[in-house]
């Protein structure tokens, strides 16, 4: 078509379609200008620039800006999919903001006077380096005065492929998207931050890429100069048609034997980690409390610790194949910043960008990070404030200002610091001093694999692994396979939201006092914050059996695999009994009383010697007390005026 004809279509188009939104934007669905017109449609498509152009002319109001929402599916393209091919055309594709630059001011046109004949030119600025006019009507080669700018807003942002389309080990694609105008407007701005995931309408560009001396390439980036931008719900949609869901249905018959024998089948054993990890696959829920932006945390924590060869791993690695969404990092050779968030110097704005590192990537979903105990105690620390409610990270760095959410389920996989678990000591004392008791109680579950002799266990995985090496068939097929599983979790969390029942209730709440209900004894083996654990685990039960209502069954199905952790994670091996402190401060009730104690018969300068004939009367021997001595120094409670001689603070 002419231009002239494509205007005069776009008139007729704006005055019986389009009805005025606010700050002058209009929204136009796609299927409205293809049923008025299909050569229009086409033309939009295959000509974008050209349309646009005409498109501004039709509206005759600079102000008003025209905006493309739902394209065909013939337009909608994966990110790894772009070719040239698809160069100057307007294309729709899908995926979670990576990154996202500081909003800056990009001149558009710029007018030159100039000096001889005072002529103005207008020269439009199409790249990252400002051009000035190469020469005047009049012959004048140099010496233009610049009188004005139009400026317009623009940010960059970098989407990634989302995990739901990406087949077996395939690696996400990425590429650059501009945004420009009221895209950048503070009301959009705010809903774009890393991890969100939007669908993106626009022309497909390319851009030279240029060396350090100024010099361009023959190569060239891709990048996207977005039309328009839609956010999409933060869960993700996975297509399950008629046929799964029938198999679904028939699952939740029976779901716990057929989804726990599925969890990395060919990993013999550790049924009761199976079973947590199968709780925190599915999660609890969120709910409202009283009083600004206060949310229950619905996003269930695990903590894996084992001796070398147990295969934590391999089982970590296998559950975030099963999310729906799922991020896996190592914390061999990563950082804090690395895992939460980054914020770097933008080459393409001038100015700062903030990209999401896996644990907000994750958002929504799970995030495995194995090796945690190679992570520096900084980095660890900077899990915390994304990992309680209400689950987010606050970044305050240079211009940037931003919230990012991170309602993530942490599987954190790590070793013990000398090796091998030594049963005869507790947990908190063989981590790595970097994995401090305040990490450890933010779990729902903690779990110790331990590589005991078991000659039935042990030639059952003897027999797997060379049946393999011989080439053999065996059969380690799953119940479930991984397809159906993951459309089995996306089911069960868009559609069921189970509430307590009074019979959950009650069995959650007997089982709390009667843990609290020996009040001569001074220790302490469940606290408010395992209720809520509880909870979420009862109501992640609930989900699998793809109930609204979370039954007694629930309730007394989590306790009991909440007393087998706790006789694994905290049991005070002095008094043989159940004590949460060891998990909670890292030191158990009874060695705390031998804390105190010989803190309290400190007077003055006391000899070391004084204090060991003192404590004979308390059965602690010359060995436990160095050991508390060196606690109390490191506290700074205690300390050495002369050698020999321990003084009080």
């Amino acid at each position: 078509m002419e231009e002239n004809d494509i205007i005069e279509k776009w008139k007729d188009f704006f005055d019986k379609e389009i009805k005025m939104l606010k700050d002058n934007v209009l929204n136009i669905q796609f299927n409205k200008i293809l049923e008025f017109d299909l050569d229009l449609a086409d033309s939009l498509l295959d000509f974008p620039d050209k349309s646009f152009e005409c498109i501004r002319i039709a509206l005759d109001d600079n102000n008003k800006r025209v905006r493309i929402i739902d394209l065909p599916k013939t337009s909608e393209v994966r990110i790894g999919d772009i070719r040239s091919n698809y160069l100057n055309r307007l294309i729709s594709i899908e995926g979670l903001i990576k990154s996202a630059s500081e909003v800056r001011p990009q001149a558009t046109t710029t007018r030159f006077e100039c000096g001889s004949c005072g002529n103005i030119i207008n020269i439009i600025q199409t790249e990252q380096i400002a051009k000035e006019p190469y020469h005047c009507s009049c012959g004048r080669k140099s010496g233009f005065k610049k009188l004005s700018e139009e400026l317009i807003d623009i940010q960059r942002i970098s989407l990634e492929e989302p995990p739901d389309v990406l087949e077996g080990t395939e690696q996400p694609k990425k590429i650059n998207v501009i945004l420009k105008e009221d895209l950048t407007d503070p009301r959009i701005e705010k809903h774009t931050t890393p991890g969100s995931r939007v669908i993106i309408v626009g022309i497909l560009k390319s851009m030279p890429i240029t060396t350090r001396t100024g010099k361009k390439l023959i190569k060239y980036d891709l990048v996207i100069d977005a039309n328009s931008i839609t956010l999409l719900d933060q869960d993700t949609e996975i297509n399950i048609t008629e046929a799964d869901l029938e198999k679904i249905k028939e699952i939740s018959k029976n779901p716990f034997d057929l989804l726990i024998k599925s969890i990395a089948p060919d990993i013999y054993g550790n049924e009761s980690i199976k079973e947590s990890l199968l709780l925190q696959l599915f999660g609890g829920v969120k709910r409202k409390k009283k009083g600004k932006n206060r949310f229950t945390r619905e996003s269930i924590h695990i903590f894996l610790v084992g001796d070398p060869s147990t295969s934590k791993s391999q089982l970590a690695l296998y559950v975030s194949e099963i999310a729906p969404r799922a991020r896996f990092a190592s914390g061999t050779g990563s950082t804090g910043k690395g895992i939460t968030c980054v914020v770097s110097h933008d080459d393409f704005t001038g100015g700062m960008t903030l990209e999401a590192g896996p644990f907000v990537f994750a958002n929504r979903g799970l995030f495995v990070l194995d090796e945690t105990d190679k992570l520096e105690t900084d980095d660890i620390e900077k899990l915390h404030e994304g990992m309680e409610s209400p689950q987010v990270i606050n970044i305050n760095k240079g211009n940037i200002h931003a919230t990012l959410k991170t309602e993530t389920s942490l599987l954190s996989v790590a070793n013990p610091e000398h090796g091998r678990f030594d049963t005869d000591q507790t947990l908190t004392s063989q981590l790595n001093k970097k994995i401090s008791p305040s990490f450890l109680a933010r779990f729902d579950m903690l779990w110790i694999i331990v590589d005991y002799k078991n000659p039935e266990r042990d030639k059952k995985i003897a027999e797997i692994i060379l049946d393999t090496y011989e080439g053999e068939e065996i059969d380690i097929e799953p119940p479930v396979n991984q397809e159906l599983f993951k459309k089995y979790i996306a089911y069960a969390k868009q559609h069921f939201k189970p509430i307590l029942t009074k019979e959950a209730s009650d069995e959650i709440k007997n089982f709390y006092l009667k843990m609290r209900s020996n009040v001569q004894d001074k220790r302490i083996q469940i606290t408010a914050r395992q209720i809520e654990g509880l909870i979420r685990l009862a109501t992640a039960s609930a989900k699998i059996r793809l109930s609204n209502k979370v039954e007694r069954e629930d309730s007394q199905r989590v306790i009991n695999l909440y007393l087998k952790m706790l006789k694994v994670v905290a049991i005070d091996l002095e008094t043989g009994l159940i004590d949460i402190d060891e998990i909670i401060t890292g030191m158990p009730t009874s060695k705390r009383e031998k804390v105190n104690y010989i803190k309290s018969i400190i007077e003055g300068e006391m000899p070391v010697e004084e204090i060991i004939e003192k404590c004979r009367s308390k059965n602690i021997d010359r060995f436990e007390i160095e050991e508390i001595v060196g606690i109390l120094q490191k506290n700074g409670e205690i300390f050495e005026p002369v050698r020999g001689k321990l003084k009080r603070v």
